[in-house]
């Protein structure tokens, strides 16, 4: 979140945040240098994949360039899901999250039958 006062229709509010008033930006980092290696700053619907949820949009978008490279994603609970999960390992991209304990534990005990390895 980037802290902004002014107006804007992209401006987002989220409560009990340290900048709770501000652009959202989304970013794909290097674990090695923390570099920022594509950014994205949240607009709501963004045309191409409007049935996504905003978090498989986000990821997709921001991994469009590794795919087949066997790259590893670390991600935190806001973006997990078993079917992003899914996507990106068809797209040889490995996917690591943590898990919400009210998230429904059958959808990710059945997806997680298959791929541990």
């Amino acid at each position: 979140m980037r802290a902004f006062k002014g107006r804007s229709s992209l401006k987002q509010s989220i409560p009990n945040k340290p900048i709770e008033r501000g652009f959202r930006c989304l970013n794909l980092a290097c674990s090695k240098t923390g570099y920022i290696l594509k950014s994205d700053v949240y607009t709501r619907a963004s045309g191409d994949d409007v049935e996504d949820s905003l978090g498989t949009g986000v990821v997709m978008n921001l991994t469009r360039s590794l795919e087949g490279k066997g790259h590893i994603i670390t991600m935190d609970n806001f973006f997990s899901s078993p079917e992003l999960f899914e996507r990106m390992y068809n797209k040889g991209i490995y996917t690591c999250g943590t898990v919400s304990s009210n998230r429904r534990e059958e959808t990710f005990n059945s997806f997680f039958s298959w791929h541990l390895i």
